[in-house]
Formats: C-alpha cells, structure tokens, sequence
C-alpha cells in the first residue's frame, strides 16, 4: 500500500497486524506488550501519520521520498495549511 512504506516500522507493522492480519485490539496489545488503551492510541497515531503522508503525495506527487514529512506525532503540521488548526 502506498504511504506505508514511509511510516515507522511499527506504526507500519501495528497498523499491518490490525488491518491485513485482522488482528483485535487485544491480541495487538498482547503481540506488542502493552496495554489495549495504549495500542488505541498507537492506532490512532499511525493512521494520522499514514493520513499525513498520503496528503503530502496526493499533493505533489512528484516529490522524491526523502522530501515527503517524516510521518510521526506531529506530522500533520507539515500539511496543515497556515492558521488551521486541528
């Protein structure tokens, strides 16, 4: 899938074993050793980071990989438009 590529390993291997493995929140939290609210908030910050990257290709798609955001905690600044906030 594209994007995926250019999240973190495990945002990437978190955000695969939920959705393609089809994995519950409690058997990611056992398969990464933390707890199910803990994994609800990696789930949720992978899929904005997977968000932010997308924007940024759908944007320009011809930007090379090294100059699409890093995607992490704060990566939709990257594609927010001046002033919006979120």
């Amino acid at each position: 899938m594209a994007g995926l590529d250019r999240l973190t390993e495990s945002d990437r291997e978190l955000l695969m074993a939920h959705y393609w493995d089809e994995l519950s929140g409690a058997q990611c939290a056992q398969l990464v050793g933390c707890s199910m609210s803990a994994i609800w908030v990696r789930l949720h910050r992978a899929r904005r980071a997977l968000k932010t990257v997308l924007l940024a290709e759908a944007a320009d798609p011809t930007l090379p990989v090294d100059s699409v955001p890093a995607a992490g905690r704060h990566a939709l600044s990257a594609v927010r438009p001046q002033g919006e906030t979120s």
